[in-house]
């Protein structure tokens, strides 16, 4: 499907931080065997990665909550995806991890201390804190219904066809099937009237490129001149006697009581949603005395699939919530840092999803499901952060300092993803472009966030904690 075609990326994202993380607890190891070295890099992520692992797991299981098939598909896969990637990490990956793991020398961490624990990391959590809450009611402005040109480059061929079609009659078929409310056929000559009446109206309206219908063809031949004597009935059966009969029966059924009307409609500078549009179609047809049957072509799919992403993000990002909050209790054994660190998670998807919301940047099938592999990489490293500070509280660390020990493995895994997925910024193919962009940002914004904001929303939990005891 259009979706899991990305399973070959998923799977990347999912065993790299694994692999990343093994690589650094090996290269901490004081041991010089190389089945003690591996034993030790095991024992020391196998916890966080598999609570990474059943939360990624879990929140790939919401799009089974979703009607579109192909997001249940890509959570299928997906689900999949993250136990394959940490199965193949953990039976794998120790078999390679030997002396040549072991770190020989120590890398200066000044600029790196100074970022993390300095003024420079308390505005760069500022400022994700504002930039997510200034952009959260970009939520609500979510571009889920883009242009059907917007899947193709502005200078491809494809492209300027389209806008071609689209500017000369519409590009987008849309079908109606409507009757009348009164329940007359389309015979009794009011009905007809008014029929004929509404496609013109139809072909007045600024999103409307070209309206075919019955009226439209009857009025042809209405043209002749004996046609004037006869009922719209009468007509109808010379213009099937005239061997027009498979045409009529395309706009009309056998009991003359459904016409159909065939829409091209425009999507070149389309400034308001297909829903919206549809919604004015059908008061329109109200007006005119009609009711809306059935509703079809490639417009109305549309129109459906854009609701469906659109409620396939808030039923993803709502359900994932409790599973983060649960991974994240059984680690840390603390509410306060299970909140922590859910809030924490919940900035990158914010941040670029309200952006994309406030941009109008289309979100189409191929790149909603960004959001979701951003989510699954800062909750892998956030996991693995928090596993550590719950093991280095004897030795009185701080979450700063765990911070500062841990940025090596974060930050080598968001530059392997990062540089990894900026590959498609090359792609021909816009969605897949702005997947890649959506996935490079998130991946600095998740990193940024687990090194700098996590930390220090700690430490003003543990103050205001030991502000109340007092």
């Amino acid at each position: 499907g259009v979706l899991t075609a990305n399973l070959i990326t998923v799977v990347f994202v999912l065993t790299s931080s694994h692999l990343v993380f093994l690589a650094f607890a090996a290269s901490k190891s004081k041991s010089v065997s190389e089945v003690e070295i591996a034993k030790h890099a095991v024992r020391h992520t196998i916890h966080p990665s598999f609570w990474a692992m059943f939360t990624t797991a879990l929140g790939f299981s919401t799009y089974l909550f979703v009607d579109a098939k192909p997001l249940r598909e890509f959570g299928i896969s997906g689900a999949l995806a993250s136990l394959s990637a940490f199965l193949a990490a953990f039976m794998v990956m120790p078999i390679f991890l030997g002396r040549d793991s072991l770190s020989t020398a120590k890398r200066s961490s000044v600029f790196w201390n100074r970022s993390i624990r300095g003024r420079v990391g308390s505005a760069i959590a500022l400022l994700l804190i504002v930039a997510a809450v200034l952009l959260f009611s970009g939520l609500l402005k979510l571009n889920t219904d883009p242009s059907l040109l917007s899947y193709f480059g502005k200078n491809s061929d494809l492209y300027k066809g389209l806008a071609y079609v689209d500017r000369h009659g519409g590009s987008s078929p849309l079908r109606l099937v409507l009757y009348d409310s009164s329940g007359r056929s389309y015979t009794d000559s009011d009905v007809f009237e008014r029929a004929f009446a509404l496609q013109r109206a139809l072909e007045s309206r600024a999103e409307v490129g070209s309206v075919i219908s019955l009226p439209l063809i009857m009025a042809e031949a209405n043209r002749a001149p004996l046609s004037k004597l006869l009922t719209w009935d009468w007509l109808l059966d010379a213009v099937g006697f005239a061997g027009y009969q498979e045409v009529v029966g395309r706009f009309l059924t056998a009991d003359r009581r459904f016409g159909l009307f065939l829409l091209r409609m425009k999507e070149l500078d389309r400034k308001i949603s297909r829903g919206d549009i549809l919604k004015r179609i059908e008061s329109l047809a109200r007006t005119h005395g009609f009711s809306i049957y059935r509703t079809g072509g490639v417009f109305a799919l549309q129109n459906q699939i854009g609701k469906l992403i659109y409620d396939s993000i808030v039923t993803s990002l709502l359900w994932s919530i409790p599973f983060f909050l649960l991974s994240a209790f059984v680690i840390s054994g603390s509410l306060i840092v299970a909140l922590a660190v859910v809030i924490t998670v919940a900035t990158a998807p914010l941040i670029l999803l309200g952006f994309a919301g406030w941009l109008s940047i289309p979100l189409d099938l191929v790149s909603v499901p960004a959001a979701t592999l951003v989510t699954a990489f800062g909750v892998d490293a956030m996991l693995h952060l928090t596993h550590t500070h719950m093991q280095r509280r004897a030795l009185t660390s701080t979450w700063l300092e765990d911070a500062s020990y841990l940025r090596v493995p974060i930050l080598n895994s968001a530059a392997i993803l990062g540089f990894g997925f900026s590959v498609l910024f090359l792609s021909n193919f816009p969605p897949s472009v702005r997947f890649g962009a959506f996935l490079v940002c998130g991946v600095i914004i998740s990193s940024t966030a687990t090194l700098i904001l996590l930390p220090r929303i700690m430490l003003v939990a543990r103050r205001q904690s030991r502000f109340f005891r007092s």
